[in-house]
């Protein structure tokens, strides 16, 4: 037997099983967003493909560079065998994977509103691998602390058996889940509902940067630990590019909503599968150039009203504007 094996389960085997969850519930949830909107455009699946894979790259590379001399740091072999992992910089490598790849593939329509429930699904499934497995946070006598119990947990964490210690991980998981709530329950009342990502993922970097003041990382520049610095330097990219104007967003074509708090679907006018892409291309023309032809007459619903020649009935209740 190769003694370089481990023979028993470890805590990294505990760590990364909840993360493998977590990349699935994240998918599953994806799916069934997808299939709520009615999103017809498969290729979103390279796109989940690309994030997970360049998302565990960024994981691991996160936490390499600690030192500006470079020979500080660990080489990188060692580092991607047995160093630290760092969610921070595997959403970073998954947000710009993202975004390359919509240009490969030519996906004109913003993705967040699918993105976002999935990603807050998956990251609230995936904490729980490191509240079981990593050092909680600093020093407490909170009701709620978690109480050191184990010599081992101990010496590996360098603090004194029965210290009380905040659980970092548990506020974590909590934030993400409530932010699931919100998007759920907000998915279908946004102007763009692709902003709910651009929502979650500068809340959770804000939240990220505060929570950091009972994590227990060492403090590098400033007063500042080295997440506090990358969310600092990173926070605004990520904010503008996701509010690209003119973009269009995906269409919600399956109310799960009670009729009182339905609302208009956000159109996606350039998907593969909508009734702007199934209507003739004189029809998008000649609603492009003359909003007006959208107008009924007096109390005709937008259900009942004909659209341009050639298109299906009820066109302008699926198609609320042409695209800009």
């Amino acid at each position: 037997m190769d003694p370089s094996l481990p023979t028993s389960w470890t805590p990294s085997m505990t760590h990364d099983l909840w993360v493998g969850i977590g990349v699935l519930t994240a998918g599953g949830v994806l799916a069934l967003e997808k299939w709520r909107r009615g999103v017809s455009d498969e290729r979103i699946w390279a796109l989940v493909a690309l994030a997970v894979g360049f998302g565990a790259v960024g994981a691991r590379l996160g936490t390499w560079l600690q030192h500006l001399q470079p020979s500080a740091n660990d080489p990188l072999a060692v580092h991607w065998l047995y160093g630290n992992r760092s969610i921070l910089g595997g959403l970073a490598f998954a947000y710009v994977a993202v975004l390359v790849g919509k240009r490969l593939l030519r996906m004109q329509w913003r993705t967040g509103a699918l993105f976002a429930p999935a990603v807050a699904a998956g990251m609230a499934v995936g904490r729980v691998g490191c509240l079981l497995t990593e050092p909680p946070g600093t020093a407490t006598d909170v009701p709620w602390a978690v109480t050191v119990t184990s010599t081992a947990d101990a010496a590996a964490w360098g603090v004194p058996l029965g210290t009380r210690l905040h659980p970092s991980f548990a506020y974590e998981i909590a934030f993400h889940l409530l932010a699931l709530l919100a998007i759920w329950i907000c998915r279908d009342r946004l102007a763009d509902a692709a902003d709910l990502f651009t929502l979650y993922i500068t809340g959770y970097a804000l939240f990220r940067f505060g929570v950091e003041a009972v994590r227990g990382n060492e403090v590098a520049w400033l007063g500042l630990t080295r997440p506090q610095l990358f969310l600092a330097a990173t926070l605004p990219p990520p904010h503008l590019a996701q509010r690209r104007r003119g973009a269009p967003s995906t269409p919600r074509s399956r109310a799960w909503s009670s009729p009182r708090h339905r609302v208009a679907p956000t159109p996606l006018p350039h998907a593969p599968g909508s009734a702007w892409a199934r209507a003739p291309a004189s029809a998008r023309s000649s609603a492009s150039s003359d909003p007006s032809s959208s107008r009924c007459s007096p109390g005709v619903s937008a259900a009942s009203c004909p659209g341009p020649p050639g298109t299906e009935p009820g066109w302008w209740s699926s198609v609320s504007s042409p695209p800009r």
